[in-house]
């Protein structure tokens, strides 16, 4: 009798730390269910962006590092792209530039900003 209140207390004991184990690491097994929209991407910060602005300019007004410019003719600067939260972000100063930045840098921005 005390040998099965043992097991039943052992099977009990592991069916807990599993449950524990699955819900403290759900944020790496699901993480849709914990990503939230991050308040850094507010259209309040992309609205101070002037066409001309330098990349260290946007950097300071977005506070994300850029890794990457969108230029089209005569290398001029059009957009940036960065990468924050697992994901590649790119705004233009151009609303002509949607097809440019799905074309070039497709594999790469999952969102693009417009002005």
């Amino acid at each position: 009798m005390i040998k099965k209140i043992i097991k039943y207390l052992l099977y009990l004991f592991l069916c807990l730390l599993m449950i524990y184990w699955s819900w403290v690491n759900i944020p790496e097994i699901f993480p849709s269910l914990t990503t939230t929209y991050s308040e850094s991407f507010s259209r309040e910060k992309y609205n101070k962006i002037k066409i001309g602005d330098t990349e260290e300019t946007v950097r300071d007004l977005i506070g994300k590092p850029i890794i990457g410019t969108i230029t089209i003719r005569n290398d001029s600067i059009y957009g940036y792209y960065f990468y924050s939260e697992n994901k590649y972000y790119g705004f233009a100063f151009e609303s002509i530039l949607v097809e440019f930045c799905e074309s070039r840098v497709e594999s790469k921005i999952s969102e693009i900003i417009l002005d």
